[in-house]
């Protein structure tokens, strides 16, 4: 905007303010689209590797041990064969299937790529729990979606899991016959068992993202869990969305390092203290008015363009005496407010580049087809199937997200 001074009269160019305002929404359109590309780009590649690899698994693990010499990298290995003859199903049907493995896989993998807020960690937000924040991989949140739902939704199939055990339950052979509580036992079970394997490598991927975070990512944090647990279990009420020195101040963790251990004058530290003695009594677990408290100290502590509240909370604050002057004057005068993870932008991810690698997979994809598509052999029955596969997993992988 351009204004100035000209004695008592202040000159605004509107036509330079409304320019400004239409080429900022021209802008934020643009990045919205080139992100939704991005996505969509990045979203297919890994949906792509994902029903890559499940098929993979798929042969390992049971193709070639049903029809021996139709997998042609497995032809002179050694597979591992999951089921008894290794199909999908047998005769009589299986409480175990051949997708098992991939399932438990993916899994695992979705629980690894938790973020710290959605694993309840204490300290920051970031985007993989087990990296630092400062890695380069924390801020392509593109490609965070695309492992977690184009790749592990890929690799992951309980939809063949649901076939299998329906197949299980009335059987596919009129040769043996089976009675109805024999299959209704096999289905059941083999229910129980996959979704008790796919839960148990979920929680699994969990535990160790958070064991890597407390151990090699932040291990002081792991200090402040233990005694926050220890207070909570006291009924104090802690917030751990607010910033590290904030967080351990305003609930007395004085056995964390950093917590006396800081760069703020003894004077702004005065009055956040005002403001901790004022709020004290409705720092408790299931407090009336713990969510206004919460409100007003995100508001002020963590939005990092904002140094006030609303009118509403203002007026709460006061009515219940709490002391939001010292918290405003403390909240203005932070040079050190923490930037939030989740505001990483996914620019630099090109769209362009995106698009190319996308298109030159599909490329590669039909060249192996049309070199492949008059054979008749075994091998190459098996191949075109696994290029059909990945060819469609995109669309599936679109649909789902």
């Amino acid at each position: 905007t351009s204004s100035h001074d000209e004695g008592d009269v202040v000159v605004v160019d509107y036509k330079s303010l409304t320019d400004d305002n239409t080429t900022n929404k021209t802008t934020e359109e643009t990045s919205s689209s080139s992100l939704l590309i991005v996505n969509i780009c990045y979203l297919a590649l890994l949906a792509i590797c994902g029903a890559g690899c499940r098929i993979v698994l798929a042969q390992f693990f049971g193709d070639e041990c049903a029809n021996p010499g139709t997998v042609g990298w497995l032809s002179a290995g050694s597979p591992l064969c999951i089921t008894a003859d290794g199909a999908y199903v047998s005769r009589e049907g299986n409480m175990v299937f051949v997708d098992l493995p991939a399932n438990m896989i993916g899994s695992f993998l979705m629980g690894l790529l938790q973020t710290t807020s959605s694993l309840g960690l204490i300290g920051g937000n970031q985007p993989i729990a087990w990296l630092k924040a400062s890695s380069p991989f924390q801020k392509y949140t593109s490609l965070h979606l695309a492992f977690r739902t184009g790749f592990c939704g890929s690799l992951t199939t309980f939809s063949s899991w649901n076939s299998a055990m329906v197949v299980t339950l009335f059987g596919t052979s009129s040769g043996e016959q089976h009675t109805v509580a024999t299959c209704l036992f096999r289905a059941l079970f083999g229910y129980i068992i996959g979704m008790e394997t796919a839960l148990g490598s979920y929680v699994f991927g969990k535990k160790v993202a958070e064991w890597i975070y407390y151990k090699f990512v932040s291990p002081e944090m792991y200090q402040e869990a233990v005694a926050i647990y220890n207070m909570e279990d006291k009924g104090v009420y802690i917030n751990p969305n607010l910033p590290t020195f904030e967080r351990r101040f305003l609930v007395r963790i004085d056995n964390i390092s950093e917590t006396t251990t800081t760069d703020d004058s003894m004077d702004r530290t005065e009055k956040l203290h005002s403001w901790r003695q004022s709020t004290e009594d409705v720092r408790r677990i299931g407090h009336a008015d713990i969510q206004y408290l919460n409100e007003i100290e995100e508001t002020l502590l963590l939005n990092n363009n904002s140094n006030k509240v609303s009118k509403e909370l203002e007026e709460i604050a006061i009515d219940r005496g709490w002391d939001i002057t010292s918290l405003l004057s403390y909240s203005t005068s932070s040079k050190n407010k923490q930037l939030l993870m989740n505001n990483a932008s996914s620019s630099s991810l090109s769209p362009m580049f995106a698009i190319v690698l996308l298109v030159l997979t599909y490329a590669l994809l039909l060249l192996g087809l049309t070199s492949i598509s008059h054979e008749e052999s075994s091998y190459h029955e098996t191949y075109r199937t696994m290029i059909y596969a990945v060819m469609l997993a995109p669309p599936g992988a679109l649909l789902r997200w």
